[in-house]
């Protein structure tokens, strides 16, 4: 396994699970590389390994359901006050996941057992909650979204590599990360992101 896979870094997870992982350089790409576990030579970017021509029809969702799901799920998961309020739908947010889905929280080590768990914990939150979907990428039934969580207005940026069986999440995994200040001494070769530049 690469230093790049060693290291924790969520993509590398997802492509090990995709049976993709390969680092490649000079070859006109920038970042890590996914190449077929067994089979071609060739390093190919990540997003052109699940881009629809490169997915093939293995089974699993296709990407238009895929992305819907993940959509609705997203749109219904504001929580407007802390603890909730009737006009939030945690219920509907909720309908993406079986009802014996597993979410997972490594960064704290903790696990929630099924549906009506992951129900009661959102129900209860003791934030506001304002999500901001930037990109979803995936193949099949393996899917990785970025976006944003407000919580109470302070921005977390968040990875979650959600795995579907039969059109419903059974296992989730989510990571988070602070926003920092960028450091003084690599500015002359970083340009800044405005707040929705991830989007695509």
């Amino acid at each position: 396994m690469s230093s790049w896979a060693r290291e924790g870094n969520a993509g590398a997870h997802v492509a090990h699970s995709l049976g993709l992982l390969g680092w490649a350089a000079g070859n006109g790409h920038e970042g890590p590389m996914l190449v077929p576990a067994a089979g071609s030579y060739r390093a190919t970017p990540f997003s052109l390994w699940t881009s629809g021509h490169r997915c093939g029809k293995r089974g699993g969702m296709d990407e238009a359901t895929a992305r819907a799901l993940i959509k609705h799920h997203f749109d219904a998961s504001t929580i407007s006050v802390a603890g909730g309020s009737p006009g939030d739908d945690i219920a509907r947010a909720s309908e993406i996941y079986a009802d014996d889905a597993v979410l997972e929280w490594p960064q704290g080590r903790e696990r929630v057992r099924g549906k009506a768990s992951i129900i009661a914990v959102r129900s209860v939150y003791p934030a506001r909650l304002d999500f901001h979907l930037h990109r979803t990428i995936g193949c099949h039934d393996l899917w990785v979204n970025e976006n944003t969580i407000r919580y109470d207005r302070r921005p977390v940026n968040v990875v979650g590599i959600m795995e579907f069986h039969e059109g419903k999440v059974v296992r989730e995994r989510i990571y988070f990360g602070e926003p920092w200040e960028p450091p003084a001494w690599r500015a002359r070769w970083v340009e800044r992101l405005e707040d929705d530049s991830q989007d695509t």
